[in-house]
């Protein structure tokens, strides 16, 4: 700690402004401090998981009686820990969000919650309590012996009068970044919470390790390279031909959805802190998980597939979800609206270098923020686009006289569509969010292209061939898949229901099938 503050200017505390509450360690009387806002001074925050217990909690009747004091026994096992640690290391202060913000206030936690990119970012040390699933257990844990091999090693002297001298080496396996899911990793909330930190002290269940912006070191002293993403790596960046890049963004969302999460409804609110200093440093507009800067890449997203785990690994963000929610906690555009994990488009290898479509245009974009919170819980949402839609049609087999439910209800649950009016001969790929949700309309918003490096074959008898272009070359065309909203209302007000590719085309055919449809002003909602 003391070489990370000697000698890494990434890693210092720019602002040390102390958040609204904290806890005064420096006595054995804790007492929970008001602090005004100028005040200013050193503390430590810890990340945990709350587990099932909920005790001691800090609210609006008990508030006067935190402010006049409590015992470190009084606490659960990791805020006890929390405490020695934070001691230990002589920070007079300590920060645990069930204590510092008033549980069951809603008007508190909107308020104290739009802060928390500051309480996480101008920590002096952040505490992670990553081995213990709930605050019940504490992290200061017995752990199983280290293997070492002590070697004596004896050195003979060939000058008179010196005795031999005899020295002890320990060998032990090389420390490596750990292979153990720990609790912590697998909790939504705590991701924004280890990008933010400047330096996290992590208490593993093998190991005692640290990782500030510039280095990682285990407690035996071997460094080893940050394994964390930081929130430099993603805030939207300006790229040196111009462009701005959400590589970062998307990268970190991917990661955030493989995350357990108790409450569909904190979604938004459990990546806000996050989001808030994003936008102060972008200058780009955040809505409901995406940027306006790019939001016709960012719409392109689509339900994540993973089959094995690790030991503790959270498997239900990857379950397969056949129905959306009964409330939505986000307008269907955005990757919010779905319960599980999910992929970005941008993020496939072959898919990096995506284009937008100059067919489509982006009108308008807004939501509702029902808290005090600007990037916390979102009550409603619109997007307008102005493009041409694509109809497709449920592809029911070679037996095109099968019209019945079943075989459309088949078509649907394997995502088989197929596009009658482009009239060329292309391969649909189709995703549908909630595959037992069926519907038979669906419309096809295309958005974006990119370069189909796979290559396209074609098959004679038993030769195989590559098609070979005019120079022009094949391209996939990315797009969400869209069916009206089941209201009665306005008939081009949508519903996403899923996302699409098509391919292989020629951009020149594709776009003059298109400029021929009419062109509409799109409103998903």
């Amino acid at each position: 700690m003391q070489k990370c503050e000697r000698k890494h200017s990434r890693c210092s505390i720019s602002n040390e402004s102390l958040p609204t509450r904290v806890i005064d360690v420096t006595s054995l009387t804790l007492r929970l401090v008001e602090s005004k806002p100028t005040s200013t001074g050193t503390y430590a925050a810890l990340s945990h998981c709350w587990g099932m217990c909920r005790s001691f909690l800090t609210t609006r009747s008990n508030l006067a009686d935190r402010k006049s004091g409590f015992n470190i026994d009084d606490l659960l096992a990791t805020f006890r820990n929390a405490v020695l640690v934070t001691k230990s290391l002589g920070i007079p202060y300590l920060w645990i969000d069930s204590i510092c913000i008033l549980q069951g206030d809603k008007e508190d936690w909107e308020i104290e919650g739009s802060k928390m990119a500051d309480v996480y970012s101008n920590a002096y040390l952040t505490i992670a309590a990553a081995n213990a699933a709930g605050d019940a257990e504490g992290f200061l844990k017995a752990r199983k012996p280290e293997k070492i091999l002590p070697v004596d090693i004896r050195f003979a002297s060939s000058e008179k009068n010196i005795d031999e001298r005899e020295i002890g080496i320990y060998i032990q396996p090389r420390c490596q970044p750990t292979t153990v899911y720990e609790p912590l990793d697998g909790r939504a909330w705590c991701l924004q919470e280890r990008c933010l930190s400047p330096r996290i002290l992590f208490f593993d269940t093998n190991a005692l390790r640290w990782e500030c912006i510039e280095k990682g070191w285990f407690e035996a002293g071997r460094g080893f390279k940050r394994q964390r993403l930081i929130v430099q790596e993603v805030i939207p960046r300006l790229l040196y031909n111009g462009t701005i890049s959400y590589i970062g963004w998307y990268n970190m969302v991917e990661n955030y959805t493989t995350r357990a999460i108790s409450y569909p409804s904190d979604k938004l609110p459990a990546l806000s802190a996050l989001a808030a200093y994003a936008a102060r440093e972008s200058n780009d507009k955040y809505i409901a998980g995406l940027w306006k800067g790019d939001l016709r890449r960012g719409l392109l997203w689509c339900r994540q597939v993973r089959r094995n785990f690790r030991a503790h690994e959270p498997s239900k963000p990857f379950e397969d979800v056949r129905k959306s929610l009964d409330t939505a906690i986000a307008p269907s555009w955005s990757w919010a609206s779905f319960q599980s994990a999910i992929h970005f488009t941008v993020m496939d290898p072959s898919s990096t270098d995506l284009e937008v479509l100059s067919c489509t245009n982006v009108i308008d974009v807004s939501i509702i923020v029902p808290g005090k919170n600007p990037y916390g819980e979102v009550a409603s949402g619109y997007l307008i686009i102005s493009a041409p839609l694509i109809s497709f049609a449920t592809d029911i087999g070679w037996d095109t006289t099968d019209v019945s439910e079943i075989a459309v209800n088949r078509a649907w649950e394997h995502n088989v569509l197929l596009c009658p009016e482009l009239e060329i001969d292309i391969s649909v790929e189709s995703s549908f969010d909630h595959p037992a949700e069926i519907r038979c309309e669906v419309f096809g918003l295309p958005l974006t292209f990119s370069v189909d490096t796979a290559g396209n074959f074609y098959e004679e008898g038993d030769h195989i061939g590559r098609i070979k272009g005019d120079g022009e070359g094949w391209k996939i065309v990315h797009g969400i898949i869209l069916c009206r909203k089941d209201d009665g209302g306005d008939r081009d007000c949508y519903v996403r229901v899923g996302c699409f590719r098509i391919h292989p085309v020629r951009l020149s055919d594709f776009m003059a099938r298109v400029t021929e449809m009419p062109r509409r002003m799109v409103k998903i909602v």
